[in-house]
């Protein structure tokens, strides 16, 4: 585990004590200490996936794969533009465990964005420098690398069946997990 993956986990546990509720409960603002290692983590995780080839080939980084490696392996600097919402998933009105969902390409935000979700949290990273089609999302206080408190978006919580690209990605590991026992 490298110093990144070390850092989220403890910013996860710790998220319910440290967070303060904004903007009517729309977000949360979070100390971040250390944004570096949050960097690191977000781009190991996306570098992982990417190199293992272990998701689909949408996660294809294109030139941004060997800037996202050196980041990881050797400090150069790279990180990515990247927000951080908070989201809850329900089945049934029931909330799930922690859910993880392996990273994804997410066009909407841009030609070379992604996003994957850990620990009750949607990772959204963006590559390249153009312009989002979502602006504000990976500019200004959202941006999870500045040097202030860290804002975190409130996405509240979401019933699985209300959400049908999600729907796929749980009944294909519903699957496996039954497939596994048997």
């Amino acid at each position: 585990m490298n110093i990144g993956d070390d850092y989220a986990i403890r910013w996860i546990r710790k998220f319910e004590r440290h967070a303060s509720p904004i903007f009517n409960g729309r977000a949360y603002e979070v100390l971040n200490p250390h944004p570096q290692r949050l960097a690191l983590f977000v781009s190991s995780v996306l570098w992982k996936c990417a190199a293992s080839q272990v998701t689909s080939k949408d996660l294809d980084l294109g030139p941004w794969e060997y800037q996202l490696r050196n980041g990881v392996f050797d400090s150069s600097g790279f990180e990515p533009s990247f927000f951080v919402a908070r989201k809850r998933w329900l089945v049934g009105g029931k909330q799930l465990g922690s859910v993880a969902i392996l990273p994804y390409h997410a066009p909407a935000w841009g030609r070379r964005s992604y996003a994957f979700e850990i620990g009750d949290f949607l990772w959204g990273v963006k590559l390249d420098r153009r312009r989002s089609h979502a602006p504000g999302l990976f500019d200004g206080p959202l941006k999870a690398t500045g040097n202030t408190n860290l804002i975190v978006l409130n996405l509240g919580e979401v019933e699985i069946g209300d959400d049908d690209s999600v729907l796929g990605i749980f009944a294909a590991a519903e699957a496996i997990r039954c497939a596994a026992g048997s």
